[in-house]
């Protein structure tokens, strides 16, 4: 997921801490979850 991707970089970068990575991570990884429950209930 590239919201992912983004949230580690700048994690890496020193844009985000630790905790507010982990925070933003699992908020994309349950958003991603939930779309791709959309995503099959639709098809």
């Amino acid at each position: 997921m590239e919201t992912v991707s983004h949230i580690r970089i700048a994690q890496e970068q020193s844009f985000l801490q630790a905790d507010e990575y982990t925070a933003l991570y699992a908020a994309a990884e349950k958003l991603a979850r939930m779309l791709s429950g959309l995503q099959a209930s639709l098809q």
